[in-house]
């Protein structure tokens, strides 16, 4: 009997997708009280978006001299990934990722003096948002295995030397990314 219920978990836990490619609506409610005030925290993650796409454009594409063709688009969709989190979290989680990761390739050897990453502060606290609203959304466990994902990319992206000149590199650069 045992060994059926064992086999019975072990099963579903087969045909349950991974708890990180969960990409279902789980939108953020709007606050209960005062109802004049219930769609503020949208209005402030928009806001803070918009900042964001402007900032993360001018970066790019004034001190990275990443060509505006490629600037500008990167440094809008690093920005919209935080509008999209507030709908569905981890879908924006891996989109932010992967143009972290586009990004890294477009500035390639093009670090301003002293910059130890190719990314841009912009993008860096973006994706600290995406991560935030990632953690009010989910479960703790699937928080932190995006959490450690994360670190895991910059680690590997610093380790590696992915889409960088050869400098310095240091575990705790990865860890701050």
């Amino acid at each position: 009997m045992a060994d059926e219920d064992n086999l019975n978990r072990w099963e579903r836990a087969a045909l349950r997708p991974p708890e990180l490619w969960n990409f279902e609506a789980m939108p953020l409610p709007p606050m209960a009280r005062p109802r004049w005030l219930r769609r503020l925290p949208h209005v402030l993650i928009g806001y803070g978006a918009l900042t964001l796409a402007i900032l993360g454009s001018d970066e790019l594409v004034n001190q990275f001299r990443v060509h505006g063709q490629y600037g500008i688009p990167l440094g809008v969709a690093t920005a919209a990934v935080v509008g999209y989190a507030m709908r569905r979290p981890l879908a924006a989680w891996w989109m932010s990722l992967g143009i972290a990761a586009l990004t890294a390739f477009a500035v390639g050897g093009q670090l301003p003096g002293g910059q130890p990453w190719p990314w841009t502060v912009p993008g860096v606290i973006a994706n600290a948002a995406v991560l935030f609203l990632v953690a009010l959304r989910v479960r703790t466990r699937i928080a932190v295995k995006a959490l450690v994902v994360t670190v895991g990319v910059g680690f590997v992206f610093d380790v590696f030397g992915l889409a960088m000149p050869p400098y310095n590199s240091s575990a705790a650069t990865a860890a701050i990314v």
